[in-house]
Order: C-alpha cells, then sequence, then structure tokens
C-alpha cells in the first residue's frame, strides 16, 4: 500500500509542478493477484529519455526513485508521454498479506 501511495504522491506532485494540466485522471483496481494505478493529465508532457537512467541525470529523481520502489516489490512502473500530449503513468504491483 505504501508503495502505491507513494507513486501517488510523486505522480501529483509532478503533475503540480511542471505539467500546466487542466484535467486529471486516477484509476486503481485490483486485477488478480496485482493492484493497478493509473494517473494521466492532459498537460504539456515530455520527451522520455531512451534509458531511465537520464531521467535521474536530468534531475527527475523522483520518477525514478518511484520505478525503484515498484520494482522493489516485485512490481512495475511504466511512463507515457508526448510533448504537448499529456502523461500517463501506470503502476502495477503485486497484491501480498
Amino acid at each position: 500500500r505504501i508503495v502505491l501511495f507513494r507513486i501517488y504522491q510523486e505522480a501529483l506532485n509532478n503533475i503540480l509542478r511542471h505539467a500546466q494540466a487542466r484535467q486529471v485522471k486516477v484509476h486503481f483496481r485490483l486485477q488478480g493477484e496485482y493492484a493497478i494505478l493509473k494517473i494521466q493529465d492532459n498537460g504539456i508532457g515530455f520527451e522520455l529519455p531512451e534509458r531511465w537512467i537520464n531521467l535521474a541525470r536530468q534531475g527527475h529523481l523522483g520518477i525514478v526513485g518511484a520505478r525503484e520502489r515498484a520494482r522493489d516489490v516485485g512490481g512495475t512502473l511504466e511512463i507515457r508521454s508526448r510533448p504537448g500530449k499529456g502523461t500517463l503513468l501506470r503502476a502495477e504491483v503485486p497484491i501480498k498479506e
């Protein structure tokens, strides 16, 4: 739970700081043995580098940290963004009791 909360928190902070979005959609669902969080904005978007390390070099440590949090619990974090087209973040983490 805390991993998804921190990813959610980081995504919303980034949207408020950088995206200039007018709309944000948050979807959460349980599917099988996974919890899936999607956050989509209609902001300015950005060009994704080919490698995640380049995000860290550009100072986007929050996004890189969110990905590491997901990976630490056996999950994934994917980001899709294009300049002028907004951003979609999708986190999928296993549900563990």
